[in-house]
């Protein structure tokens, strides 16, 4: 007969077996896990990571993370137990960096054979990019272009200009020449010397300066009078000149002979013209000029001096 001692024996010897078998069935303890703290940067992200930033590995195992800025941000700094540890692929130490190829920006490191903690952050950098001034190639004149990073100038080149910065450009020509347009960014309506670049990636603006040839008349002399060509001089006294005594000539770069252009003098009441001087030396009334160069041209007017005392003119005389 089974007595309620026995039944208890039995009870336990059963209970044993069943607890090592369990054990048989699950294998032997795990080794004690380590630690690898993960900081999570701005402007990008790490993964792996939990809501304690801390990833368990255990003795001799290994972990992979992947490290990826955010759009329009790059990789900068990839920092290992507080140090960098470089951009290229290679064997860090702790574990193994892979550099993206291509036009990835992803990087990886892969902690192997852990057996201590490790801890594992990065910094990003926002793209950027160059931004390059011509202001030759369309150009015949010459001038100076300013802007951020830009002093062209000798710098023609905005270098390392972060990503969705807007650029401002002005442009100054230098004395013999004008500033025409821009091409490449947006021209200021209210001062065109003036255009704005939006940067999302490298770029080119071209601005065209055009040399000029400048004719300047000036009138001089006791007297009155008016020097014209058309429509473009229409110079009168009083002295040294009022009205439209300046024209400007343009040489681009597609001309290729000079502009030939008439002046006329003509004298005003009872005064006279007396003739050219300057860049041209002439006493006739009507001037041609070529405007291979700037010119400065003087007309004099004078006046007309009554015959003197004394003085018999032959028709006078023959009748005597």
């Amino acid at each position: 007969m089974l007595t309620k001692a026995k039944a208890a024996g039995v009870l336990w010897f059963f209970t044993l077996v069943g607890l090592f078998f369990l054990l048989g069935m699950a294998g032997p303890p795990e080794a004690s896990a380590w630690d690898i703290t993960v900081t999570a940067p701005e402007n990008g992200k790490i993964t792996p990571i939990t809501d304690s930033n801390v990833i368990p590995v255990p003795e001799g195992g290994s972990k992979l993370f992947t490290i990826k800025p955010s759009s329009h941000y790059q990789v900068e700094t990839i920092l290992i137990d507080g140090l960098s540890v470089g951009l290229t692929t290679g064997d860090k130490g702790s574990g193994i960096l892979t550099a993206p190829t291509g036009k990835s920006k992803v990087y990886k490191f892969n902690f192997t054979n852990v057996t201590a903690n490790h801890s594992i952050t990065a910094t990003f950098a926002i793209d950027t990019f160059n931004l390059t001034v011509d202001k030759t190639s369309q150009s015949s004149g010459t001038g100076t272009i300013t802007g951020i990073n830009i002093n062209c100038g000798d710098d023609c080149i905005g270098e390392n200009i972060a990503y969705n910065t807007l650029v401002e450009l002005t442009a100054v020509a230098d004395a013999g020449s004008t500033f025409e347009k821009w091409s490449g960014c947006k021209s200021d309506k209210l001062d065109p010397t003036k255009c704005t670049v939006l940067v999302k990636k490298a770029n080119t603006v071209r601005a065209t300066f055009t040399h000029t040839h400048t004719l300047t008349v000036t009138i001089a002399g006791d007297e009155t009078g008016t020097v014209n060509s058309g429509k473009i001089i229409n110079c009168t006294s009083p002295n040294p000149g009022a009205g439209d005594c300046t024209e400007v000539y343009k040489w681009t770069i597609t001309t290729t002979t000079s502009k030939v252009i008439t002046l006329n003098a003509v004298p005003s009441g009872a005064s006279t013209f007396t003739g050219w001087t300057g860049d041209y030396t002439a006493s006739t009334n009507q001037l041609t000029v070529t405007m291979d160069d700037d010119k400065d041209i003087t007309a004099t007017f004078g006046q007309v001096l009554p015959p003197r005392k004394g003085q018999l003119c032959r028709s006078q005389v023959k009748s005597m």
